[in-house]
């Protein structure tokens, strides 16, 4: 959301004689549930024979109000730069969870007579405190003086940095703003104020963001730890909580992408780290004990360092390496290690390297349900483990594949690839930004009807990131819009419908391009 312009409303008032009242700016900024919020500053003059003096002095009341619903503030003073307002700048219509955004004075009322003006004839309100909702606020004020009355008011904007928005079902409070019901048009995500570089989602609910400062904030499903509280704490979470970390300073650099009930992320120190469900050892490099993990776990000493990715699904754990290595861990689901000598429903006591052919660099890595996904170095793509579905792209071939396998020819070059552990599909995008699906379709997933057994292209241009859904299919392009194509019934595309369509269908209300997109079960995230 664009930052309110600081514009001094007596530079756009005519000048007369008499009392008078302002507020040092038009728009004040600030965020839900800030207690001490300390800029907003009303000064009391007297202008006589176009002469302006401060009254020192001077009692002010002070009320607050909510707009109406539907409503924005109105428009700057002649001559001020424009103020763009967000979807949530428009009050009530999207508030988290029913809260409207509200303000405090600092009695704990919206009406207050505070202090007086000093010597310059100002006087700082201070603190207001704001609560969980966000929007606008108005703020008026009257002082009489000598039985000469003057009023004032200015306009507060309650609102959220990042922005991380949210849409879709509240399931496990996987929105993240405390939202219990469905919710078909971007909404923010209810997280402090700190500047939000990357998203990422759990399939079964959850999700978690990851700052400038290293820092990583989860919520949804805290199903065996999966919002890194520490202890055994496995609550829901509706809003973002900091995870909880076993090494004072540890910083994150990236998030894991594709898990269901675990997540991870790679430290400042290039260490894979991972929290949540462990059954099958893929947070703890091959071990099944513990099955919690509640703290960030480095997931193995030979991967304290040098990972440049971490992906998992339900079963096995993936790292990318700095060096273009890919490295397997966990059980063996329909050869989900992608290692010839590990049989079918076997497990690894470590990671262990996955062979390519000619030992080629691997560039990108991604995680799908009992199958894995690379790009290497020459832009081909490879996948093993589970075909069911068409998941591996063979055409009519549905079996499995223990070693990595080519998918597609060998012309068209790409440069990333998705999935995730709860479809039997991926996607991946070409460096000339077409964007390519194969496997499962029957939601539409690939914006059309019918097979796509081998890489096929969805229709959309400049594709820069996929996010491959349950039942349908993101992509953000190079513009900053998002489409979302597939069954829509929990609104989970972002456009405001309900529907089930095998089109892309564009996400309205972003507060800007998009920089990262995510996906749950029931719901999608876009960072902007």
């Amino acid at each position: 959301m664009s930052a309110a312009v600081a514009v001094p409303l007596a530079a756009a008032s005519v000048v007369v004689d008499g009392l008078s009242i302002r507020f040092t700016r038009s728009r004040y900024q600030t965020t839900p549930d800030n207690a001490s919020y300390s800029e907003v500053t009303a000064v009391v003059e007297r202008t006589s024979g176009g002469n302006t003096a401060p009254v020192p002095g001077a009692n002010i009341p002070f009320t607050l109000s909510a707009l109406p619903a539907g409503t924005t503030p109105p428009a700057l003073p002649s001559g001020a730069t424009t103020l763009t307002a967000g979807p949530q700048a428009v009050a009530a219509a999207a508030a988290t969870n029913g809260q409207a955004p509200s303000a405090k004075l600092p009695n704990g009322l919206q009406i207050a007579t505070l202090g007086t003006t000093d010597a310059s004839g100002a006087y700082v309100v201070a603190p207001i405190s704001t609560g969980p909702g966000w929007g606008w606020v108005k703020l008026s004020a009257s002082t009489t003086v000598s039985g000469e009355t003057a009023t004032a008011e200015t306009y507060i904007e309650i609102t959220i940095k990042g922005p991380v928005f949210s849409f879709g079902a509240p399931n496990a409070g996987g929105l993240g703003n405390g939202n219990s019901g469905f919710q078909p048009l971007p909404t923010y995500v209810n997280h402090p104020e700190f500047d939000v570089v990357a998203i990422s989602a759990r399939v079964d609910y959850g999700a978690a963001l990851l700052t400038s400062a290293g820092e990583i904030f989860s919520w949804g499903s805290g199903y065996q730890g999966a919002n890194a509280q520490g202890g055994t704490d496995q609550s829901t979470l509706w809003t973002p909580a900091k995870i909880v970390t076993a090494y004072a300073g540890q910083t994150f650099t990236s998030l894991s992408r594709g898990s269901r009930y675990n997540q991870g992320a790679i430290d400042s120190n290039g260490g894979a780290y991972g929290w949540g469900w462990n059954t099958f050892g893929t947070l703890t490099g091959g071990s099944t004990a513990p099955i919690g993990v509640f703290t960030p776990k480095l997931i193995h000493d030979s991967l304290k360092s040098g990972v440049k990715k971490l992906v998992m699904n339900d079963w096995t754990g993936y790292a990318l390496k700095d060096d273009g290595t890919v490295w397997s861990w966990g059980f063996n689901y329909e050869g989900s290690l992608g290692l010839a000598s590990k049989a079918i429903g076997a497990y690894t006591t470590q990671p262990e390297q996955v062979v390519f052919p000619g030992n080629v660099k691997i560039t990108d890595i991604a995680a799908g349900w009992a199958a894995a996904y690379v790009v290497d170095e020459n832009g081909h793509l490879w996948g093993w483990g589970s075909g069911a579905g068409n998941r591996l792209g063979q055409g009519a071939d549905l079996t499995w594949r223990t070693t990595p396998t080519r998918i597609g020819n060998d012309t068209d070059v790409y440069a990333s690839v998705y999935s995730n552990s709860y479809t039997y599909a991926a996607g991946a995008v070409r460096t000339d930004g077409t964007g390519v699906y194969w496997g499962y379709n029957a939601f539409g997933q690939a914006g059309f009807s019918g097979a796509t057994n081998t890489p096929t292209a969805v229709p959309l241009q400049g594709v820069a990131q996929l996010e491959i859904g349950t039942y349908g299919t993101y992509a953000r392009l190079t513009n900053g819009d998002v489409y979302y194509s597939g069954w829509g019934g929990w609104g989970q595309g972002g456009s405001g419908e309900y529907t089930a369509e095998a089109k892309f269908r564009k996400a309205v209300n972003l507060d800007g391009p998009a920089k990262d997109i995510a996906a749950t079960f029931t719901a999608g995230f876009v960072l902007v």
